[in-house]
């Protein structure tokens, strides 16, 4: 049976220092805490990747992780299972540590990751070229199963982007949980933030695809340049490894915001989408200058794409203000 820690339901600020080095000693938290790097590989882990199954290496790893808590929970008495899961819902993480839930939680959010990226990479630019076939090609009856296929790719981004923020909370030592109520809210803003940057992205398509390859090929090297230019650590020092995942990560900033660093993100936040908000704008003009000649008169689809484009970037930083400032789930301990 795991030893009861030294935490309990009353514990204050001045006692995490001790519960930190607890989870050190006594239950080998030293290496759950460490960044992730090249000695984590495995041969199956490789063989896997090499065979281009990743998702597949990552879901079974859960699987396996989640078998071997479920078997640690219940070797413990009743007792203590009570008391983690009055931990849990007091928010005290420590308990993670107990019985494996940190390298669940890890994996978990590792899955998350590869979920975004998957999204940024694959599910996106097939969503903008549905859009753009049955905006250009408007003779061709669309069929239902396109439309279906166009909102089921657009919630499968929605959600990769929602659950990579809920994993990353769950997984983060020093983070309180997102609940239900926060997970709708985040769901809300993405889907106002994704709807104005995928139609700005298929409206800049009808005037000029290269237009729109430019904008993404701009802001990647203007997210790469960034990110080369800030402190990250990633995969505990290795420069090659480094490069590589901030070359990922800058293409899913096209797509949507990722907090990088640690530390207060409000400045970064606001530049990012500052930034977003004017290529958004910049591509909504061009379309309309370039499919009005009266540029005064304003017909029923400009406007809908004007709402679309600029309410639904209103909307997801207004809602995204409000959340941040009163309903951000917070450790009170």
């Amino acid at each position: 049976m795991s030893k009861v820690p030294i935490i309990f339901s009353g514990i204050t600020k001045n006692d995490r220092s001790a519960a930190y080095k607890y989870i050190l000693e006594e239950l080998g938290g030293e290496k759950l805490l460490r960044k992730p790097s090249l000695r984590d590989l495995t041969v199956t882990g490789i063989v896997f990747h090499v065979l281009g199954l990743p998702g597949l290496f990552r879901y079974t790893s859960i699987a396996k992780l989640t078998y071997k808590v479920y078997k640690k929970r219940r070797s413990l008495t009743e007792k203590y299972v009570e008391f983690v899961r009055e931990a849990e819902k007091k928010g005290i993480k420590e308990v993670y540590f107990n019985f494996g839930l940190v390298e669940l939680y890890h994996a978990r959010r590792d899955a998350a990751l590869l979920r975004l990226i998957e999204g940024a990479y694959e599910a996106t630019p097939q969503l903008l070229l549905q859009l753009y076939i049955i905006a250009v090609h408007t003779q061709y009856n669309t069929s239902w199963f396109t439309y279906l296929s166009v909102l089921v790719s657009f919630m499968s981004i929605v959600f990769s982007m929602t659950s990579y923020i809920y994993e990353q909370r769950l997984a983060a030592y020093d983070k309180a949980n997102m609940s239900i109520f926060h997970s709708v809210i985040n769901i809300v803003i993405k889907l106002f933030m994704s709807i104005s940057r995928i139609t700005s992205f298929v409206l800049a398509a009808t005037y000029s695809s290269f237009l729109v390859i430019g904008i993404v090929i701009g802001h990647w090297l203007s997210c790469l340049i960034y990110l080369f230019c800030i402190d990250t650590h990633f995969y505990g020092g290795f420069l090659w490894t480094e490069s590589f995942f901030k070359i990922i990560c800058s293409f899913t900033l096209v797509i949507t915001y990722m907090n990088i660093i640690d530390g207060d993100s409000v400045i970064r936040w606001v530049g990012y989408h500052s930034f977003v908000f004017l290529q958004n704008i910049a591509m909504l003009l061009l379309w309309y200058a370039n499919n009005h000649t009266d540029l005064l008169r304003i017909d029923w689809f400009s406007v809908l794409m004007l709402c679309l484009v600029i309410g639904g970037m209103v909307m997801g930083s207004l809602l995204s203000v409000i959340y941040y400032r009163y309903y951000i789930p917070i450790r009170k301990i």
